[in-house]
Order: C-alpha cells, then sequence, then structure tokens
C-alpha cells in the first residue's frame, strides 16, 4: 500500500500494490528538494506553491481530487468509481473526509436493505452475501487501478504530484521538527470565509516554550494534529484550569470571561490548527 496518497482517508478496498506504485514513482519522479516551493519536472511541470502547512494540504486534496476524477472516467466498471464527501462528526464541527469506491457503498445499501427486510419477516441473503461480493469486486479494482497506472501517463503524473506534495509536507514538518520558538500565524479569509464557519483560525508550531494564545471568541477546538499535545490550560479572568485534551473536543468558554487565554505545552516540532467559532 502506498502510504503517502490519501492522507485522512478511509478507503476500505486495496488501493495500489506497493510495488507498482513504488517502481512508477521511482521511475518517473524525483524527491522534493528541501525547499517547499521546490519544483520538479515530471513529463509535466509539478510545482509545490505551498508557503504554509494548509496549502500544501490544500493542494494534497485538490490532487487526490483529480486522481479519482482520472481513474473514474478511465476504468471499466462504475463500481469501481471512486467519490469523496465529507461526513460529520459527533460533537465535532469539523468533518471528516471519506474518500470510498461505489461498490461499497452499494454493499452497505444492499445490506441495510436486506436487514430491515430480514425485521419484517421476508427472506432477504445474509451480510456476508453482500460483503463476500464486494470483498471480490474489491480485488478487481486493485488489478485494475494496478493496470491503468501502468497504462495511463495521465493518472500515473497525478500520483506522481500527490507523492511530491506529501513529500514537501513531509520536508516541511521534518524541518519544524527541532524549532528554537514557538511559532504562530492568524490564517486571514481574503474575499472567502475560513473552514468550517470559523471565525479566527491559527496555525502553530510548537517550540521550546508553551504557546499562549488570548481567545477572540467563545468556542475553539483544535484539529490537524502534527504530533502531541502534552497540556493544556485555560486560564479566564486570572483563574487557570487545566483542559482534558481528546481529538474533535470542542470546548466553550464561561459567558461571564472577561479575557481568557490559552496555554498548550507539547514535545517541540508539534503543529496544529486552533479554530475559533462565534
Amino acid at each position: 500500500m502506498l502510504t503517502g496518497i490519501g492522507r485522512g482517508i478511509i478507503f476500505t478496498a486495496a488501493y495500489c500494490a506497493g510495488a507498482l506504485c513504488a517502481d512508477a514513482l521511482a521511475q518517473q519522479s524525483a524527491p522534493a528538494g528541501t525547499d517547499v516551493e521546490a519544483t520538479t519536472a515530471v513529463d509535466e511541470e509539478i510545482v509545490v506553491r505551498g508557503r504554509t502547512r494548509a496549502a500544501l494540504r490544500v493542494q494534497i486534496r485538490q490532487a487526490e481530487d483529480a486522481f479519482y476524477e482520472r481513474f473514474n472516467e478511465i476504468n471499466s466498471d462504475d463500481d469501481f468509481d471512486i467519490h469523496c464527501r465529507q461526513e460529520p462528526v459527533i460533537g465535532s464541527r469539523l468533518p471528516r473526509r471519506i474518500c470510498q469506491p461505489d461498490l461499497w457503498r452499494q454493499a452497505l445499501t444492499d445490506i441495510g436493505r436486506d436487514t430491515v427486510l430480514a425485521w419484517q419477516g421476508s427472506q432477504a441473503p445474509p451480510p456476508g452475501a453482500h460483503f463476500g461480493r464486494a470483498l471480490h469486486k474489491g480485488r478487481l479494482l486493485d488489478a485494475e487501478m494496478r493496470r491503468l497506472m501502468t497504462e495511463d501517463p495521465q493518472l500515473r503524473r497525478l500520483l506522481i504530484r500527490i507523492s511530491t506534495l506529501e513529500q514537501a509536507l513531509d520536508a516541511d514538518t521534518l524541518r519544524a521538527s527541532s524549532p528554537a520558538s514557538t511559532f504562530s500565524q492568524e490564517i486571514t479569509a481574503g474575499d472567502a470565509s475560513l473552514p468550517y464557519g470559523a471565525k479566527r483560525m491559527t496555525e502553530v508550531r510548537i517550540g521550546r516554550e508553551p504557546w499562549r494564545h488570548e481567545l477572540s471568541y467563545g468556542t475553539f477546538t483544535i484539529a490537524q494534529l502534527y504530533g502531541e499535545i502534552g497540556a493544556l490550560e485555560l486560564d479566564c479572568n486570572g483563574r487557570a484550569r487545566p483542559l482534558t485534551w481528546a481529538l474533535g473536543v470542542e470546548w466553550t468558554l464561561p459567558e461571564d470571561r472577561e479575557s481568557c487565554t490559552l496555554i498548550i505545552e507539547a514535545p517541540p516540532g508539534t503543529s496544529f490548527t486552533l479554530y475559533e467559532f462565534e
């Protein structure tokens, strides 16, 4: 399995045989340079334009979408088509991205329908029958993708672009693994809105000292975590209290607050994005 492609994607069927993808990348792709803005020539120019990890993640998602779109155009079976969607997560405003072949979505639909029929007393195939067919088609999908990777230059270039972008993201993360000082920058929306309806978005890279941040809005959450959160503390009106860290949790500030400061301790090199909501 190719480890780089599909960062954060849940994909039940086998995506790509490692030997094939490794060969394709070895033959046609050069490693990303140490500069995040490096340019690599692979048939057509592949340019990594992102100056921040957030920008690189956006480019990776766009490249993944283009890869799936091309694969859907040229594969031999509509059941092999792969589509992505944003799925809500209970207790969080930040959805997760799910990319799944249609064959699995159809299998789950069939299982749900037949389960209802069984509850109603009608005869229906057992769920295992649908899973078995989906697993068989999943193996055919894997073979189809491996074949098309060798036959279609455009699909291969799209995979190489994803790999190049992810190498750039990894290189940037590696360079930031031992920063001397903590760094943060607020991301502005420009003419568009911030992701997930946030009112404020701040990218943070922890150095040798904790990060202190005065909150502007009543609710906040932490996402895009690379590394580990050591300790969280919230100081409101001069009274500090620890917070229990958990991925996807949103915290709401007390209504009678005059000011609240968030203090985060983490190992050097840890990075994350803080989202604030009204």
